[in-house]
């Protein structure tokens, strides 16, 4: 019976596949079955660029036929960082910014940096307009615990005369402040156009290239009339 690797250590992803091979004559092999923890620098502009990347590199690694993937949220833009919203591991330090509801596609890929045991160094930066708008505290502590994160919430609106002993202002406002080699950093962005823009600007200012700006800008109701 022939075997295929599957490019992958996502266990979602692991489950789907051997249901869509459930029944056909072929042994299925994980990264982990072959103990190979190696990482592909992702290079490719699109997708499918980035996917045949890794089936190439885990078949050259493991002497099989590989299947991978390379899935994210598309953005369409004209000009300016690129338009797809996911991991990009090619730089040593991952530095995360997001505002508001910003905060679920950034936790989400924090989750699947846990799983996949990333080793990289991570800081997220998290816009709110006060205390009471910020939300999942205890995943962002149990999620520090399992990587190198550091996790710095920032409050814009808080009353000066509240009990918060953390950041106040802008969250741009705070990228600078972190101890960071920004030329060998990526910056992943999400929330709304304003935040996104002057993020944007501050870290070119910086040295983070638009090759290594990846976003996802949207609105919602916190940040209507404000």
């Amino acid at each position: 019976m022939p075997t295929l690797l599957i490019a992958t250590t996502n266990q979602n992803k692991l489950r789907e596949y051997a249901a869509i091979f459930a029944g056909l004559p072929f042994e299925l092999r994980t990264l982990r079955d072959l103990g190979i923890d190696d990482d592909v620098e992702e290079t490719g502009a699109t997708f499918a660029e980035n996917a045949r990347l890794k089936a190439e590199f885990y078949a050259a690694r493991s002497g099989l036929p590989a299947l991978a993937d390379d899935s994210g949220l598309e953005v369409h833009a004209l000009g300016g960082p690129r338009g797809s919203f996911g991991w990009r591991e090619h730089k040593s330090n991952l530095l995360c910014i997001a505002g508001g509801s910003g905060m679920a596609p950034i936790k989400g890929m924090l989750e699947d940096a846990a799983q996949k045991k990333m080793a990289k160094r991570i800081v997220y930066l998290f816009g709110a307009r006060t205390e009471k708008d910020l939300y999942a505290l205890d995943d962002m502590q149990k999620l520090a615990a399992q990587l190198k994160l550091d996790f710095v919430p920032v409050l814009s609106h808080e009353d000066a005369g509240s009990s918060w002993k953390g950041a106040r202002g802008f969250v741009t406002e705070f990228i600078d402040k972190q101890a960071l080699d920004f030329k060998d950093t990526a910056a992943f962005l999400c929330g709304p156009p304003p935040m996104i823009d002057a993020a944007i600007a501050k870290l070119n200012e910086l040295g983070i290239g638009h090759q290594d700006i990846f976003f996802d800008k949207f609105t919602d109701k916190s940040h209507v009339n404000k």
